[in-house]
């Protein structure tokens, strides 16, 4: 269960599914995939719900708006899409594309049974390690243009993982199955998106209680910080795609999140939980109380609340043995 600290636990778990929809891959004659989105396009004009971050709320897919599509280009033999919606952020990349690699293996296949691989933009370090972890050879590698249409002789095209805003465990063991071990060394990490859309307003007034719990302060784009993660017994951070690499974490850590209002959601919850860490929400509040646009507002923790979920993580790991 979520440590939903100063919010119901119900309010996150509403978006946790008691069942996962099946998972396999599809194999496809002539089909097309459409925009950086990956939507599949079967033949007939069939739309694959089956593959898209929407599922099927198939009104709400973008798909049936799109107009001003560039000519398709035409892969011949077989190919591989990993593109889903929203890839250009690293957790939706991580969560929701490349670990497709692993229906791909499962189902049988290998690199040597496709010609080309539809990857994201792999535009940044930490991008292309991940796509490096996969093992995806470079020279199959081909990144999706906005708004293009490939047409793909055949097409092998994995199902999205679980169902949006979750990570299911296969997710998390199939990265850590491809990850070096790095041994926990109980560091206490803050991750801080400074800098960046939805951070904190209240962060200076933060720092004090995290210095006094013995937290280093990292700035998520400083550098690739995924190796640093399994070293931690606790980390702290906002919502947002730093969070990700919580999957790589050692059983028995702590992850706390600090939860804007418009953004509870159980993607860090449920990596974490995978990856048998514990889990607490903080959820902030916003300036008066107003919210213009939930992907963009900043937002704020109250420092005693914050200093109190510390005390329970460090409680959580005095019971389980940990370092604290």
């Amino acid at each position: 269960m979520p440590n939903c600290v100063n919010y119901p636990a119900a309010d996150m778990l509403a978006m946790v599914p008691t069942v996962l929809p099946a998972a396999g891959v599809a194999r496809l004659p002539n089909a097309r995939v459409v925009g950086p989105q990956g939507w599949i396009v079967a033949e007939g004009d069939t739309y694959l719900p089956d593959h898209s971050w929407y599922g099927y709320a198939v009104g709400s897919s973008p798909v049936y708006f799109c107009d001003g599509l560039e000519p398709a280009a035409r892969l011949s033999g077989m190919t591989l899409s990993l593109c889903t919606e929203w890839s250009e952020n690293y957790g939706h990349m991580l969560f929701d594309a490349l670990s497709r690699v692993s229906l791909f293996e499962r189902s049988g296949y290998n690199w040597d049974d496709v010609s080309h691989v539809l990857v994201p933009n792999l535009s940044s370090e930490g991008r292309r390690s991940a796509a490096q972890l996969c093992g995806i050879p470079p020279d199959k590698m081909v990144a999706l243009s906005a708004f293009s249409v490939v047409e793909c002789e055949e097409l092998i095209a994995p199902s999205f993982p679980g169902v949006r805003c979750n990570s299911p465990p296969w997710v998390g063991e199939f990265w850590r199955s491809r990850s070096p071990q790095i041994p926990q060394q109980g560091r206490r990490l803050y991750i801080s998106r400074r800098g960046s859309k939805r951070t904190l307003i209240d962060e200076d007034a933060l720092t004090p209680v995290l210095e006094a719990a013995g937290f280093e302060t990292i700035v998520s784009s400083d550098k690739t910080i995924r190796d640093l993660f399994p070293q931690a017994e606790i980390i702290i951070g906002p919502h947002g795609a730093a969070l990700t690499d919580v999957m790589f974490c050692h059983p028995g850590s702590v992850l706390i999140e600090l939860t804007p209002p418009g953004h509870i959601e159980p993607y860090y919850y449920t990596a974490a939980d995978s990856a048998g860490m514990s889990y607490f929400s903080i959820l902030g509040a916003y300036p008066n109380g107003r919210c213009v646009n939930a992907h963009l507002d900043d937002f704020y923790i109250a420092p005693e609340v914050l200093r109190q979920t510390i005390a329970a993580a460090e409680a959580t790991l005095r019971r389980s043995g940990g370092q604290s």
